[in-house]
């Protein structure tokens, strides 16, 4: 077994060889994502320009900020982050053309500590009052890249970094993490350059992200492409612009109406119903606003919305485009990705496939149980495992780790050290590395008794726990590779799936045909905590939070769907008693249902019309915290959800769907050129939701080893 082995978020060499992965264009210089030692690193020269629309922005200081990656730095500490500023390590002012440049630099405390920078003050060159409302945002990435490039500061990047960086902020100047969750940092601060071209032969929204700007061959956009929201990302450029650009700086309507909308008397007031801050009174916290509530509650709370005049509010002669053409569900920035053996036509049946796990690393892994095979992809949407292998002349499959034993694979979970194990309906259990090679012993089909297995999961003590429908049984040794465990049955008729393991090494369970649920300890002692409770009976999926409202003692408490699209609320450790059942109004084909870092409960559904299919959202006191009768569908029709299953949430706040789309007609940009039309099939793909959520820890492993259930890691 590989210990302690996490993968850099760093693109496979294979990619980088064939495309201008992370290249910003028309500067030759790439994007790093950071060294892999944190090395004091100098920064030496920055430069660019600040643009308000198309405009030069003259008179606005240029702040840089150096965001701590190794040592508590500010976000918001009701969140469980410190409130700190970060570290201003130089300061410019544009001139009359809206150029800035900073020389001599002095050296970061760390080589991985992000560069963040900030425009602010100043005036659209044509207007004579100084905008103090006008705050613009970008990144530079870690301290150790070289920056030889000029950065075009203006409204599109402001949308990105403040989207990709929510999870981390509570107003503009109090970005950071903490120690313990430098992944997830890092990686948000990737997500800007995914989103936005960041030089100054750019500064535009990118209409297909850096890895995928180069096809490999014979490959159609069903098996490798990706789609940001462009089109979302202009619009709301455009609604910051209109403030921007205002004649009379911060007291014209342009920024008074946009700011009531975003956190003034307009909108649900910060800290009601579980919405976020800040309150806006510039348009980079505007947009961050956004970024924490894209459903923009009114006044009146979820039921009714700003979307609509939130979308109407930039002149006819907006100055970013394409834009939205009509107002959206919701303003949430989604990424669509297809690669690394993804694609083609739809996963296999929810219990052998139709999901996906997160490593120590941030990398995503999707079982298919119809080809066989696993798919890995870092926190960019970028392939790691093979994308594609030709088979004869016109025959496209899609690649993946295969072979490998796997067979029929099912559910799959992460351990502590970035090992994949995969529940195999023939195999019983594969281990999987890092680099998606076989562990030792694996496949351990002897920890099966009769039948394969459905589920996984993996306890804060190591132990890979299996079950497959009438058993539940151990692999206690995997670091050896050998089977030390125990298969027990204990009266099982139909075991769903695993929930997860909690603080005390046990992993829970459902069982449909029972209508009871409980947990199992690392020596093989079942205990029914449970019985009679789940209505038409429990799904099987559920999440780990420590909740407040009915049901819960204080501490670990678990949410569990029911096929009747209740949710059944219960504590997770003794004395176990069940809260009331309520129903979701945009519950209808519940699928996932996951925690993330404040507590808040996110869960897939397929929609029932008129539910369309969508993300929806509950804060810990069972309130709906997400658009009413429609949850978050996915804003931009280029890439809203179609058939959403399995989710996940990452450590920079991002809500990973596994989704199946229609691929006709929605590939006009990319290396398939304008004509492609596509042939109407459909792919399974990764639906990302740019900072969505608050930072999570995806290794349940960890969050019982550490306590993270429900917090940020």
């Amino acid at each position: 077994m590989m210990r302690g082995v996490q993968r850099q978020v760093l693109l496979p060499a294979a990619v980088l060889a064939s495309s201008s992965v992370l290249l910003l264009s028309g500067c030759g210089s790439s994007f790093n994502l950071g060294p892999t030692t944190p090395e004091p690193a100098v920064v030496a020269d920055m430069h660019g320009i600040v643009h308000g629309g198309q405009a030069a922005v003259t008179g606005a200081t240029v702040s840089i900020y150096e965001i701590p990656n190794t040592a508590s730095g500010g976000a918001n500490p009701a969140a469980g982050y410190a409130a700190a500023l970060p570290t201003a390590i130089g300061t410019a002012t544009t001139d009359s053309s809206g150029n800035w440049s900073v020389s001599g630099l002095p050296s970061c405390v760390s080589g991985s500590d992000e560069i963040y920078l900030v425009a602010s003050g100043g005036k659209e060159i044509g207007n004579s009052t100084t905008n103090s409302a006008l705050v613009l945002t970008s990144v530079g990435g870690p301290c150790g890249a070289q920056f030889t490039f000029n950065f075009d500061i203006n409204e599109v990047t402001t949308v990105a970094t403040e989207f990709a960086l929510a999870g981390f902020s509570s107003d503009y100047l109090h970005v950071g993490t903490k120690s313990t969750n430098t992944v997830g940092l890092t990686n948000a601060f990737a997500t800007v350059n995914n989103l936005v071209n960041l030089s100054i032969t750019g500064g535009s929204a990118r209409t297909v992200t850096p890895a995928y700007t180069t096809a490999p061959a014979n490959t159609t956009p069903d098996v490798f492409s990706s789609i940001p929201p462009y089109d979302t990302i202009n619009t709301l450029a455009n609604v910051l612009a209109s403030c921007v650009n205002a004649a009379a700086g911060a007291s014209d309507s342009a920024c008074t109406t946009l700011f009531s909308y975003t956190g003034g008397s307009n909108s649900l007031a910060v800290g009601q119903n579980g919405v976020q801050g800040p309150v806006a009174g510039n348009t980079a916290d505007a947009a961050l606003y956004i970024a924490h509530n894209p459903g923009l509650p009114s006044s009146s709370g979820f039921t009714e919305n700003n979307v609509a005049a939130v979308w109407g509010l930039p002149a006819p002669q907006a100055p970013f485009g394409p834009t939205l053409a009509a107002a959206p569900n919701d303003f949430t920035l989604t990424v669509n990705f297809v690669s690394g053996g993804l694609g083609g036509s739809s996963l296999g049946t929810a219990a052998g496939g139709n999901n996906l796990a997160i490593d120590t690393s941030g990398n995503l892994w999707v079982p298919d149980s119809r080809r066989k095979t696993v798919s890995e992809l870092n926190n960019l949407g970028a392939p790691i495992s093979p994308t594609t292998q030709i088979s004869g002349t016109t025959l496209i499959q899609a690649g993946g780790y295969s072979g490998l034993s796997l067979n029929s694979p099912g559910r799959i979970d992460t351990d502590s050290s970035g090992n994949a194990w995969v529940a195999d309906a023939t195999n019983c259990l594969i281990g999987l590395s890092p680099s998606g090679s076989p562990l030792t012993g694996s496949p351990f089909t002897s920890a099966c008794p009769t039948t394969g297995a459905k589920s996984v999961a993996v306890s804060n003590d190591g132990n890979v726990f299996i079950e497959g429908g009438s058993f539940i049984a151990a692999v206690t040794d995997p670091a050896g590779g050998s089977v030390t465990g125990f298969p027990v049955s204990s009266g099982f008729t139909d075991l769903t799936t695993f929930i997860g393991p909690d603080e005390a090494g046990n992993v829970w369970w459902t069982d449909g045909g029972n209508n009871n649920g409980g947990y199992v300890t690392g020596a093989g002692s079942v205990t029914t905590a449970y019985s009679g409770e789940f209505g038409g009976g429990p799904l099987g999926f559920g999440a780990f939070g420590p909740l407040t409202g009915n049901g819960s003692n204080g501490s670990l408490s678990l949410w569990i769907p029911e096929t009747s699209d209740d949710i059944q609320p219960v504590n997770a450790v003794s004395p176990f008693s069940a809260g009331s059942e309520f129903i979701p109004v945009t519950g209808d084909g519940m699928e996932e249902i996951q925690a993330d870092g404040i507590g808040r409960f996110f869960w897939t559904n397929t929609g029932q019309s008129p539910v369309p299919p969508n993300v929806t959202v509950y804060n810990s006191s069972e309130t709906q915290v997400s658009p009413a009768n429609t949850g978050y569908t996915g804003g931009s029709a280029l890439t809203n959800l179609d058939s959403p299953y399995g989710m996940v949430i990452d450590q920079s706040g991002n809500v990973w769907v596994v989704n199946t789309v229609n691929y006709n007609a929605l590939h006009k940009t990319g290396p398939y050129g304008p004509d492609y039309v596509g042939n109407g099939s459909s792919a399974t793909n990764l639906t990302e939701f740019v900072g969505l959520a608050a930072p999570s820890q995806p290794v349940n492993a960890l969050n019982a080893a550490n306590s993270t259930y429900g917090v940020k890691p």
